[in-house]
């Protein structure tokens, strides 16, 4: 680590031929700290998904409970994907958009008919990637009048969305939005990211219950009962705190971005924007308690 930033390594990548159990987790653990002379005291903390077998190989037979530290943006996309699994009626959309990207990516005359029309790719969802269905959604949703008059004039093709199902694909995308932002946000390399999990959190709750949507509401309701139940012990309740922590952090990041290469310039201002439309309520807050001291200053000027 240099003296004003963070790095990034990667000291290992190894096959498992084998079961991947608690045991062989382990003995690959081992092997990669005896590789880089690692002693096991030096690592503060491992950072992992919430798969049995890795909980057990960390905490129980490597490093021990207290150097454990869960994923927060696997979580989180895992806070996602429950109620959009578990809903029939939207898990029916979702489906019908995936048969049409995969009828697009394995049908070659389809696909070149696309391209003639439309500059952009469509987007398979991955279980495994993060927000990978919004992704596909939102791809869908702007190539879908490309892709209606495409389909229109293919006999053995998949049927078309309705516009009311194109309607709550469109509200089930902003519904994900503040979910992807909320994951960029804990992808960079370059900063502190656990101490913004709490006020996150509570912002992220704060901008969900503000996005107004006529039909999906059960999707709404579900994320927010899911985001709650899941992270339900974090202290997220004390704005004050919220405020001083988010205060802290952004100027913190503030510093980096300015000192970093102008090369990646584009891609940062991409994600400021997205990110400060999920603190917006954080902004409210800061705003709130600025007047409020504005006024006592000016209460205390008057007296003297």
């Amino acid at each position: 680590m240099a003296k004003d930033s963070l790095d990034s390594v990667t000291i290992g990548i190894l096959e498992l031929a084998d079961s991947h159990n608690a045991n062989n987790v382990c003995e690959w653990f081992e092997q990669i700290l005896k590789e880089w002379d690692i002693q096991k005291h030096q690592v503060l903390t491992v950072v992992t998904d919430s798969g049995a077998n890795i909980l057990s190989a960390v905490k129980k037979k490597t490093f021990g409970n207290d150097h454990h530290l869960p994923c927060f943006a696997h979580t989180l996309n895992l806070v996602t994907q429950r109620p959009l699994n578990e809903l029939p009626d939207i898990q029916n959309i979702i489906s019908k958009i995936k048969s049409i990207v995969t009828f697009f990516k394995q049908s070659v005359s389809a696909n070149d008919e696309l391209k003639i029309v439309c500059d952009l790719k469509l987007k398979q969802s991955v279980p495994t990637r993060w927000n990978s269905i919004y992704y596909m959604i939102d791809r869908f949703l702007l190539c879908s009048n490309h892709i209606a008059s495409i389909l229109i004039t293919i006999r053995r093709g998949p049927s078309m969305l309705s516009g009311d199902e194109i309607v709550i694909a469109k509200e089930i995308n902003l519904i994900l939005k503040p979910f992807e932002a909320a994951t960029k946000e804990f992808c960079g390399e370059t900063y502190i990211k656990s101490s913004k999990v709490i006020p996150l959190i509570h912002c992220l709750l704060k901008h969900c219950e503000k996005i107004a949507v006529n039909n999906p509401t059960v999707v709404q309701f579900a994320l927010l009962d899911n985001l709650q139940r899941r992270f339900k012990s974090l202290h997220s309740n004390k704005p004050v705190a919220v405020s001083k922590a988010i205060r802290t952090i952004r100027l913190n990041i503030l510093d980096i971005k300015t000192n970093s290469s102008g090369s990646n310039k584009d891609s940062s201002d991409d994600d400021t924007e997205q990110a400060d439309n999920l603190w917006s309520f954080h902004n409210e807050l800061v705003s709130k308690k600025r007047r409020k001291i504005l006024k006592r200053t000016m209460s205390v000027c008057q007296q003297n």
